[in-house]
Order: structure tokens, then sequence, then C-alpha cells
């Protein structure tokens, strides 16, 4: 018998008592012969007694074998696996079912590219807009699945419904899809298995109403639009989906302000960071298209007064960010760009005081302590070296708070390790600049801008000039052109330069050169610079690996 939660052997030794023993399902199972396997099946289900039985008696297991003729217990067993067997296919054909919904579920986010506290600090903070709430509250929904708050997640859920029958009557069901996917994969994994397949045909339902639909999925531009935005607001690692999904959208109805508007966000944060004209820009394209179809949407004013402002275009640059603040001033989204533009055009003070008024409305807001301790950053470098401690410790200050309200914040990282190595801690901006370059979710443009930093400071700070050096060409694997890459270039190159002109024979020398010209497809100029270095250092198989894939290249 069980007795204080505990099998009691003595009741163990028959199988009448073995059968009370273990519980209730035992009695009035009829026996069943099984030729000479009682034994073997006994010992192949080591998961089932765990499972099943009372885990006092795993110690009786040695006496099993001799208990083997009693086959009620093998046939509870049987019972039990089979049961199990049949809520395992049920599984399956449920969880086939919801593989085909198009919801935050099946879109394969990482939660590992992310800090989800400061993530759903950013949708409660866009709830405040007057748009996009349904998305809004599905995201937030599916973070707090991700978190383990289950009932928060369908409290946002049931949100999420009502504002789509609130802001999208015309169209409730479409716009509901995707809440009613989360639903029911939020149901699946509480274990209500009849709520989720309630959801489930619910879909069903709405499907067979749209033209090209499947069972469980519609082609609408409403669902990838949201898919979208999801990609866009979740890590940068997923911008290039983010541009993708709007096309799509846009490719169903190319005039949706707000498709062309997420369209638009997305070529400007994916573009920002490359070299690029004018002429060339997609994301300056599409700002200004994104404009005509909403010339009062503050957001879009702004980021096309930034690029402008990038791009060279100053002063037409600064009157749209002017225009923006006029049309809405009391916005923390559109403020902190503004500050970003007054910031980038030198007005560093009126930037702070933007940015610390839009700070008393989002006081943790990431972006607004990375635009503060940028700005303080920018004032340092206008005042004598005896006047700069206070702004550097209220920089430092600021970064902290922005890395600590968003642990993900990879540029955040590295301008603090910039400024403790400005504050002379050079033990913290080491150990900030080692874990930017181990961090494996950063997406292409972060590989030469984290090398190069860290290059940067082991040049200017340590020694020997070999750990810099290393630095930098492991920047040279970021397979875009970019500015830091650039850098990274530019920096081997005067070391290797250097080098040379110390030393005429320095092999080493002239293979970093050779990797230079190689990057920047100078090919007869690289050719000359590894040959070069085999001269001084015969055998050296980087070099000759080197040669071969350039004369190859020419051939």
């Amino acid at each position: 018998m069980l007795e204080g939660g505990k099998l009691n052997p003595r009741h163990a030794r028959s199988s009448t008592n073995l059968s009370y023993a273990i519980g209730n399902p035992m009695r009035g199972v009829t026996s069943l012969a099984y030729p000479n396997s009682s034994q073997t099946y006994l010992y192949s289900c080591g998961k089932m007694w765990e499972k099943y039985l009372h885990p006092e008696i795993n110690r009786y297991l040695s006496s099993f074998s001799q208990m083997a003729e009693h086959m009620q217990l093998i046939t509870f067993l049987k019972w039990e696996t089979a049961k199990e067997f049949n809520s395992s296919s049920e599984d399956k054909a449920i969880k086939s079912k919801l593989m085909q919904l198009e919801c935050y579920f099946t879109w394969g986010l990482e939660k590992e590219a992310v800090d989800l506290d400061n993530l759903v600090q950013r949708l409660l903070d866009s709830i405040r807009l007057p748009t996009g709430k349904v998305r809004s509250f599905n995201f937030l929904a599916y973070v707090k699945y991700l978190q383990g708050c289950n009932e928060d997640a369908l409290a946002y859920l049931k949100q999420a419904e009502d504002y789509a029958k609130k802001d999208h009557e015309d169209e409730f069901e479409k716009w509901v899809l995707v809440s009613y996917g989360n639903y029911a994969w939020l149901y699946y994994h509480m274990g209500d298995i009849s709520k989720a397949q309630d959801f489930l045909s619910q879909i069903e339902d709405i499907c067979k109403n749209i033209p090209s639909a499947s069972h469980y999925s519609a082609p609408l531009s409403i669902v990838d639009g949201e898919k979208g935005w999801c990609y866009l607001r979740f890590a940068r690692k997923y911008y290039k989906e983010a541009i993708v999904y709007f096309q799509k959208a846009l490719e169903q109805e190319p005039d949706d302000p707000e498709w062309n508007k997420g369209y638009a966000m997305a070529l400007y944060r994916t573009e920002s960071f490359d070299t690029i004209s004018m002429e060339e820009s997609l994301a300056l394209k599409q700002l200004k298209h994104a404009m005509e179809l909403n010339p009062e949407d503050a957001h879009i004013v702004v980021l096309l007064g930034l690029k402008l402002i990038y791009l060279k275009q100053r002063d037409e640059g600064i009157k749209l960010i002017e225009k923006a603040l006029t049309l809405d001033p009391d916005e923390p989204y559109v403020t902190r760009y503004v500050a970003k533009g007054l910031r980038n055009t030198g007005c560093v003070d009126e930037s702070i005081n933007l940015l610390k008024r839009a700070l008393e409305k989002m006081p943790n807001s990431a972006f607004l302590h990375h635009q503060i301790g940028l700005c303080y950053r920018d004032k340092i470098f206008n005042l004598q070296t005896w006047l700069r401690r206070p702004f550097i410790e209220l920089s430092i200050q600021h970064l902290e708070k922005a890395f600590e309200l968003k642990q993900f914040f990879f540029n955040a990282q590295l301008e603090l390790a910039k400024m403790y190595a400005l504050s002379k801690d050079f033990q913290k901006a080491e150990e900030l600049f080692q874990k930017a370059c181990e961090m494996q979710n950063t997406c292409e443009e972060d590989i030469a801008m984290k090398h190069r930093y860290y290059g940067d400071f082991l040049f200017k700070y340590k020694q020997p000039e070999v750990l810099a050096v290393k630095q930098y060409k492991a920047g040279l694997s970021c397979t875009k052109e970019t500015q830091d890459k650039e850098r990274c270039l530019q920096q081997l190159e005067n070391i290797a330069e250097r080098r040379i002109g110390r030393c005429a024979k320095d092999g080493e020398a002239y293979g970093l050169l050779g990797l230079v010209h190689q990057h920047r497809k100078q090919e007869m100029l690289a050719i000359g610079c590894f040959e070069k270095a085999l001269l001084y250092d015969p055998g050296n198989e980087d070099y000759l690996s080197a040669l071969c894939e350039l004369w190859l290249k020419l051939e």
C-alpha cells in the first residue's frame, strides 16, 4: 500500500497487493498471455516505470523478474502505452495543423536574439500610438508567452481581438487571423487541446471565404504586413525579412500607407550603415513615397530629414525635422529622432534638452538614454582635456542605463566600452569589447563594426600591435562593403606601410598589404605584395594560397 506517500514493500509481494499498491487502474483488468516476453517487456519499459509507477517501486526492480507471471501488471503497462500512443497521434495531428498557421509562433523568432523585457517596454510604449494596436497586442501576447506568463498573453490577445473589432470592423475576420493563430498555439502549449481546436476551426471557416486560401492560412496583405512589422520590431537580424514581407504586402496594396511606412523604415535601418549616394538610396526614394501618401506622419517626415542629413543635404534635412516637431511635438518617438538629427548637425545642447523632455514621458527608453550618452560624448571632443571628466561620467551614466534596459543593445555596448577607455578604465572597456566580439546574433554590418572598434582600442591602448591586427583582419569577414570594413582596411594598410618603412624585408607586412589590395579587388597589386611576402617568408601557406586564388581569378 501507499502509506504516508510511500510504498510499503510488505504489500507488494503478491499480485493482488501489488495492484493496490500501484493504484486503481490495475483493478478489474483481464490478464493476457504473452509467450516468454514478460521479463523482456518489463525491462523495456524503463521510462514507463518512472511515469506511471510510484518512484519507490524502482527500488524493487530486481524482484520484478519473479513477478513477471502476474499478467495484470503487464496488461496495465500495455494499456498505458496504448493510451500514450493515441495521445501522441492526436498531438501530431493538431501540431501539423498549427504549423500551417501564419502567426508569431510560426515566424521563426529566436528569443535569444532580443532582450525580452526591453521588447515588452517598447511594445507597451507603442500602444500609445494611434495606429497598429492590433499587432502591438498580438506581439505582446507572444512575448509574454516566451516569458512564461500565459494568462497575461491571453489578456493581450483579447485586447488585440477587441481592437480588431473596433478599428477594422469591415475586415474583422482578416485582421483577426493572426490573433486566432496565436490563440490556437497558446492554448496548445497550455495543454487545452479542445480550445486550440476551436480556434483552428474558426480559422478554417474564415479561410473558406478567402480566395486562394488554404485550410489554415490566407495570402493577405494584412498578414504579410503584420509579419513585416513583427520582424522590424523584434531584432536587427530580422530587418531583411521585414523588407521581404512589406514588399509582399505592397504587391497586393501598393498605396497602403502603413505598408509603405514599414517598408521605408526597414530600408532606412538596413541602408543607414552603408556608404551610398542619393541616386543609389532606395530608402530615400521610399521615404519620399511614404511621405507623399501620408504627409502628416511625423515619423516618416523625421526619418526622411535624417536621411537627407546623412546624405549631406543638411539644409533640407533640418527643415524636415523641424516640420516633424511641429506636426507632433509631444510624441517621444518623434522627439528622439529630431534630437538625433540636431546632434548630427552639431546642435548638441538643443538635442539634450529635447531628449530629456522625452525621457520624462518614457523613462525606460534605452534609445533615449543612448542618444543622451552620445550627446555628452560629442560635447567631450569640443572641450579641453581637463574639462572633459564630468561629461565622460554623464555619458557613461546614460550608456550604462541604455545597456541595462536593453541587454542586446549592441551600439550602446560599444559606445560604453569606448567611454570606459576614455575614462582610463581599460579593464571594463576590454571586457565589453570582448563580449561584443563574442556575440553570435549580430547582423552582417556589426561584424566589421565590433572588430574595428576593438582593434582601435587595442591599437591605441594595448601592446603588442599584433592584437589590433588580429581584430582588423577579423573585421574583413564582413561580406558587405561598409565604412567600418573600410576603416579596418585603412588601419591594416597604415600598419603595413609603417612596418615596411622600418624594415623593407618584413614579409608579414607585405602579406598584410596584399590582403588589403585583395579585398579592394586590386588583384595585380595584391599579387605583387604576396610575391614579396613569400620572398621574405618562403613557404608560407597563407601567401601561397592567396596567390593561387588570385591567379585563378585572373585566368
